[in-house]
């Protein structure tokens, strides 16, 4: 009788251990997509840098010259060591 008054008592617990196993699992598969998807953006993201410095010379410097000059065509490429706007020269060989 004493096994069976345990047996009702514990019941509960291990339905809500059960609960809460499938809880976890159902959690892990989300990490797991989740984790897969970044990996393959992370990997798109690669694969684009690696694309946008596979370009000439030539192609690089319009793009730097795009980065350091302002819409109102201005420098704005500031050295924050010295508080005062800089230029880069591009030699190509």
């Amino acid at each position: 009788m004493e096994n069976g008054k345990v047996a009702m008592e514990l019941s509960p617990l291990i339905s809500n251990l059960s609960y809460i196993l499938k809880e976890l699992k159902g959690q892990h598969e989300n990490c797991k997509q989740k984790i897969e998807e970044m990996e393959a953006l992370r990997q798109d993201s690669i694969s684009h840098f690696e694309d946008a410095f596979s370009n000439t010379p030539l192609e690089m410097s319009e793009l730097m010259k795009r980065f350091m000059y302002s819409k109102d065509g201005g420098a704005s490429l500031i050295d924050g060591s010295i508080n005062s706007e800089v230029s880069i020269s591009i030699n190509l060989c």
